[in-house]
This record gives structure tokens, sequence and C-alpha cells, in this order.
């Protein structure tokens, strides 16, 4: 990450869990650490809001994923769920990460914002997700 990052409060989960992301157009997932993820695994995790499916009654689980970025690489849980942006709230795919990297841990963030776009994006950006929500 180079220079001055925005960070957005972002909810996720039903009752609403928030966290600090930090907003990344050069990504499409939306995640934040999962909870049961440790420094061992995450560092910084014991500084960070965490994201727990389990305490969400409109969490779904889906598929592992492996998320490459240009300082590092990681491993997620991808989740059905509702994110909240204001008084927006979306049915969208997060991410939980069960393996961050180390740059990661020493930056002040819970995890990303995703705002990045690609046509036919699997899982689709949680903006896409809102854009189909308002069409349909």
């Amino acid at each position: 990450m180079l220079g001055v990052t925005y960070n957005a409060e972002v909810g996720m989960g039903t009752p609403t869990q928030l966290f600090n992301l930090t907003a990344d157009t050069g990504s499409m997932l939306t995640w934040a650490v999962l909870a049961s993820c440790k420094d061992t695994d995450c560092p910084g995790a014991s500084t960070k809001r965490k994201y727990d499916p389990a305490a969400s009654t409109t969490s779904r689980v889906g598929r592992k994923d492996h998320e490459a970025y240009g300082d590092g690489e990681m491993d997620l849980t991808l989740y059905s769920d509702v994110v909240q942006l204001g008084r927006i709230k979306i049915d969208a795919t997060v991410g939980g990460a069960n393996k961050t990297f180390e740059r990661d841990g020493k930056l002040d963030h819970d995890g990303l914002l995703g705002l990045g776009r690609k046509a036919d994006a699997d899982p689709a950006p949680v903006l896409d997700s809102l854009a189909r929500e308002r069409r349909g």
C-alpha cells in the first residue's frame, strides 16, 4: 500500500458486526479476519475486530479461496451474508480470512472493502451485488 488509505466502517452479518475496512479499488473481495484466526496465522489478529459467521443469523458458508495481493497472499473462507454500508444493506459474498500475510498485521484496518470491478468476477464484488439487487 502506498501513502494514504481511506477506511470505512462496514457492517457484516446479522446482527451487524462492525469493521474498519480499507477501501481497495484493486481488489474485488470484501473481507475481514475470521474470528477463529490467531496471531500465528493472522499477524496482528489480536488487535483487530474479527468476523464471526457463527454469530450471524444470515451467514451461509461457501467455499475456500486464496487471494494474492502485490505484497502477500491469504487464505479465506467465503460466506454469503449481509453487508451494510451506512443505511444500505446488501446480500453479498464476503471473506473470512484464516491466514493473512505479515504486512497486513501492521496495517490499521480489520480487512478490505473490495471496490474493484471485473466482468464476471467470482465472487461478485459487493457493489456489483448491490447493482443486481437494485435492477432485480
